[in-house]
């Protein structure tokens, strides 16, 4: 009964380092929308990476509410005559997220080698459904017996995932570690573009980051997870 939702949020966020870097710009970003309309909630998480990976998360805060619901809204009657709510809320969100990607392409942002995850929880009556682009991950903690037990809402998309690696591949990208002087694989799979040891990207799915979208990189969170 959405009626009876009670929320409590918390948050809390720390800069990344760098070797030799005193101090790194906090990237990350968390938006929550309590009860707006009644009955609809949405959450989210952004993280920067890049450069400019924290203009490109607040850029994902101030416009990911706007960006959804203008497609929430032209899609309100379809609610009413059919009852595919929950495909309505998703495929609105989705396209949503989309269409702020494409917006941001036509900012001041440098977007070449930053980017930003995103992951959402959207709560609208008694649907749930919750969306990534990137790594970024979303849990859900139960009490069980009276313990709470974690469970992943949402699969990181990373690079190594054979999906993802064919997607980046058949575009002309490769998929490995990165690789040091002496010829030693370090860290996770990451996207390269064929020919450049750029941009290096530890993930399969992000908004920004343009030159790893020439190499299979997308902003589309593909499957909602109920």
């Amino acid at each position: 009964d959405s009626s009876r939702i009670s929320l409590t949020v918390a948050a809390r966020t720390k800069a990344g380092s760098l070797p030799r870097c005193v101090s790194k710009t906090n990237q990350d970003i968390f938006l929550v929308e309590k009860n707006f309309d009644k009955s609809k909630y949405l959450f989210a998480v952004a993280d920067g990476h890049g450069q400019n990976g924290h203009l490109v998360s607040q850029f994902i805060k101030l416009n990911l509410k706007s960006n959804w619901f203008a497609n929430l809204d032209s899609i309100e009657n379809a609610w009413k005559l059919y009852n595919h709510l929950e495909y309505k809320i998703d495929s609105a969100l989705r396209e949503g997220i989309i269409n702020m990607s494409e917006n941001l392409d036509e900012t001041h942002i440098d977007c070449g080698l930053s980017g930003s995850t995103l992951v959402t929880v959207t709560i609208i009556g008694n649907n749930i459904s919750c969306a990534n682009v990137g790594d970024s991950r979303a849990v859900m903690g139960s009490l069980i017996n009276g313990i709470f037990v974690s469970k992943a809402l949402t699969v990181d998309q990373k690079p190594d995932l054979q999906t993802e690696k064919d997607r980046i591949l058949k575009k002309g990208g490769k998929v490995h570690p990165y690789i040091d002087d002496r010829g030693h694989s370090n860290g996770p799979s990451r996207v390269w573009l064929q020919t450049d040891d750029i941009p290096g990207l530890a993930m399969s799915r992000s908004i920004g980051d343009k030159v790893a979208r020439r190499v299979g990189v997308i902003p589309d969170p593909g499957s909602f997870i109920k």
